[in-house]
């Protein structure tokens, strides 16, 4: 009874061993494991986002004049956009849009990622346009819904006052231009006027002279 006694300690004593070690082998592979699986995450994401990015197109500046004084008339939505602007697409409108969605996957800490962005950085002296409400799931990438709506930016008024400035300035000088035509005009027939009048004069005075 004594020997069976010792045989089943020395087993449960193997099987602790086993089990340690297999536990041990479990959490040395882990962190492994899970690294690898977030790179493979986050590479998969990038790509997503980077393939969204390079669909945006620099927009002319009339183009962007355009859209400044149409969301001055009142706060937009990107349903108004679309409708108004069929060049305009969800790429695009972030180039120019102050908000900029957050990371749903974050790089790995080993990662060059994590110290250095993969994308440019953003041109916030081309930031003319807002969101009214930052949607909860703002993130990249971020397809604009029907309701999102846009305001003007501090730069985006700036802007606006610019361009109207430069719009009346140029209003006075073609009414200037007319103005001008006109009493270029009106000159020509005074002096048309004048030039009758001065024949007329001589005619008189010959014709006295030949008759007295």
């Amino acid at each position: 009874m004594s020997d069976i006694k010792k045989f089943s300690k020395q087993m449960d004593i193997l099987k602790s061993s086993k089990d340690g070690l297999q536990n041990q082998i479990s959490i040395q592979s882990s962190p492994v494991n899970y690294f690898h699986s977030s790179d493979e995450e986050y590479k998969c994401y990038k790509k997503k986002v980077q393939d969204f990015t390079s669909t945006a197109q620099n927009l002319p500046n009339d183009h962007l004049e355009e859209l400044i004084f149409f969301i001055n008339k009142g706060v937009q939505s990107y349903k108004d956009l679309k409708g108004q602007f069929h060049y305009l697409t969800d790429s695009t409108l972030q180039l120019y849009l102050l908000d900029s969605p957050e990371w749903k996957v974050e790089p790995p800490l080993y990662s060059r990622d994590s110290l250095y962005s993969p994308f440019k950085s953003k041109n916030y002296a081309q930031c003319y346009f807002e969101l009214v409400t930052v949607p909860n799931n703002f993130y990249a990438p971020y397809y604009f819904t029907d309701s999102d709506e846009f305001q003007l930016t501090i730069l985006g008024l700036n802007t606006l006052q610019r361009l109207e400035k430069e719009n009346h300035a140029l209003q006075l000088a073609e009414e200037s231009l007319r103005i001008s035509k006109e009493s270029a005009k009106y000159g020509k027939f005074a002096a048309w006027l004048a030039g009758i009048g001065i024949f007329t004069t001589i005619i008189i005075a010959i014709l006295s002279f030949i008759f007295s």
